[in-house]
């Protein structure tokens, strides 16, 4: 005679319910993680508004809100996001860099980047050619170019006919960055990246 155990529903749940209080947890982790993120792109766009408006509006402390936003992109921020955000998070981190002047962290920065690009490539379709990746390999380009044209508004002319073999290694190293920026642009690659590049 067979016997059937009645097991009641309650007792069935309750194993599962420290897995899905887990899961939940994560979930909502990564929810959070998210919306912050969201938050912190309003704010680099606020930063970037402020930037173009900078010579029409000359008392907008532009560069407090890029270093506001790269301050917070922390090691430990960029752990807790979904790896596909991670490259944009460092391209956020990165451009604020850039734009406050922090030049070889700038640089820095965007090689991470283009690491996190290189992890996420094999499962990620286009992401070569998408605009974080692109914008980040043409950061170091523009991070050196923003060195040289600092260096020279210090030191004028002077200053480049006594270095100008350093200037023309530093420029050329930028131009290689841009082109090979420009060699990953693709049918992902959004209009805007590419009018920027020709800029």
């Amino acid at each position: 005679m067979n016997t059937i155990t009645c097991v009641p529903r309650k007792l069935r749940l309750q194993p599962l319910i420290p897995n899905l209080l887990i899961t939940l947890a994560l979930c909502f982790i990564v929810g959070c993680s998210t919306l912050d993120h969201r938050g912190l792109q309003t704010r680099f766009e606020e930063a970037v508004r402020a930037d173009n408006e900078r010579f029409r509006i000359p008392f907008v402390d532009v560069e407090s809100g890029y270093r506001s936003v790269a301050s917070e992109i922390t090691p430990a921020y960029v752990a807790r996001l979904n790896p596909r955000l991670r490259p944009n998070a460092l391209l956020l981190k990165a451009v604020s860099l850039w734009r406050s002047g922090e030049f070889a962290e700038a640089s820095a920065t965007a090689l991470e980047g283009q690491a996190e690009v290189n992890r996420l490539k094999a499962t990620v379709p286009h992401i070569e050619s998408g605009r974080d990746n692109v914008i980040l390999m043409m950061l170091p380009g523009l991070t050196e170019d923003a060195r040289s044209r600092a260096r020279f508004s210090e030191g004028g002319v002077r200053d480049i006919v006594e270095h100008y073999d350093e200037y023309v290694s530093r420029f050329r190293a930028a131009i290689r960055g841009l082109t090979e920026a420009r060699e990953k642009v693709g049918a992902a690659t959004p209009t805007e990246v590419v009018h920027y590049w020709n800029y």
